[in-house]
């Protein structure tokens, strides 16, 4: 990784930050918005980062450049506890630097903490974004099933 990049969990202190990346993805993503005002937006990130059902990664330079969200779930067909990404973002610039890797990297080493059993995830339907979303993710070991791809951990 050609840019030195430190990869944490975040905290509640980071809410605002975490939102300010957050809108950089919707509008990259499809140019929505949350549909919430910015205080509420904060509140919000402020509560997810206070509890304990998910997982919030930072990537950081001298600025942050990058996150990476899961959240906790339980199914059958996962065999248990299971995390499901909900929001991964590296900005433009930044992106095959390996700071996608490190931050998944990260969640992987989380999830197995917490003793959840895979990750899984869906992809934009956008379709060059999606071709390099699906090529990035079958290279970190995760395997198509329909619409959702899954890693066992």
């Amino acid at each position: 990784m050609a840019t030195q990049v430190r990869i944490r969990l975040a905290a509640t202190e980071d809410a605002e930050v975490l939102c300010e990346a957050m809108r950089a993805f919707l509008a990259e993503l499809d140019g929505s918005d949350s549909g919430l005002d910015e205080e509420s937006e904060v509140a919000l990130a402020t509560d997810l980062l206070a509890g304990d059902q998910h997982l919030v990664l930072l990537a950081e330079t001298d600025r942050p450049v990058g996150f990476i969200t899961a959240a906790q779930s339980a199914a059958l067909h996962a065999g248990g506890i299971y995390g499901v990404i909900d929001e991964f973002y590296v900005q433009p610039e930044l992106r095959s630097t390996g700071i996608g890797k490190a931050l998944l990297d990260a969640l992987v080493e989380a999830a197995r903490a917490r003793g959840w059993r895979r990750l899984e995830l869906t992809t934009t339907s956008r379709s060059e974004s999606m071709a390099r979303a699906i090529e990035f993710y079958s290279r970190e070991q995760f395997e198509q099933i329909g619409p959702r791809l899954k890693r066992v951990l």
